[in-house]
Formats: structure tokens, sequence, C-alpha cells
């Protein structure tokens, strides 16, 4: 049980990346059921007390919602309603990007700060051709 979890004024629990959550292959499923199933409890148990929110509110978040994930999702929370959005992972046009493989074993922060570097560097040497083809105008 949740029993260090203050509920007075929570209004909203936000599950980011619920469909990897639910996904059955990356076993959050019983912890899922652990949490949803003792809030359920605890605001059955607590409802007369103002322990919780009349409002309170479970919000599992995906831009990549298949429906398989779905079904899951209202399996775990029936009441839920699913919201979704067209393009939400599109790509703004002038926005740069980088992408590099990350080995499980390797240090993510490192290599997220080396390509923040690499990106920088060809952001002013990009700055410096333009300023050369300016001065050669």
């Amino acid at each position: 049980e949740i029993s260090a979890l203050v509920t007075t004024d929570l209004r909203y629990i936000v599950l980011d990346e619920a469909d990897t959550l639910v996904d059955p292959d990356n076993g959050f499923g019983p912890l899922l059921n652990d949490l949803v199933g003792d809030l359920r409890r605890r605001k059955a148990r607590d409802a007369d007390h103002e322990l919780f929110h009349p409002r309170l509110q479970l919000v599992f978040a995906s831009a990549t919602m298949r429906p398989s994930s779905e079904q899951r999702v209202l399996a775990l929370a029936p009441s839920s309603r699913i919201v979704g959005g067209m393009g939400l992972h599109k790509t703004l046009p002038k926005l740069d990007k980088a992408f590099r493989y990350v080995r499980g074993d390797e240090d993510r922060l490192a290599a997220l700060a080396s390509l923040l570097l690499e990106c920088e560097e060809h952001k002013q040497l990009k700055q410096q051709q333009q300023q050369q083809q300016q001065a050669d105008h």
C-alpha cells in the first residue's frame, strides 16, 4: 500500500509514456495494478474524510498510443476516456535534428552532453561559413 502518499490536494496523477507502461513485455503491469487498486481502495475508504480531492484524475499520456495499449488502459481504469491528437511527433522544418545510437551499457547523460557539444560546434561552424559568404559578396 502507498502509505506515504499524501492525497489531500492531489488533483492529477500523470503517467507519461503510458503505452510503454501498459505494455506487458515491460513488467510495469503489476506495479500499475497495485497503484490504481490502492488509490481506489483509499478513495473508497476515505471518501467521507476528504483525504482525496473529489475530482482526482489519473491521466495516462502518450504520443504513440496504439489500440492495444488503449485496451490495456481501459482494462486497468475502465472509466478512462481516450483522447488523441494528430501530429504530436511532427518536427519543425527549421529545427536542427541530431540522432545518436546509445548502447545499453553506455552512459546516456555523457552521450547527450557529447551530442549537444557537437551540435553547438556545428552551429558555430555554420555561422562562420555564413559570415564568410557574406563578406565575400
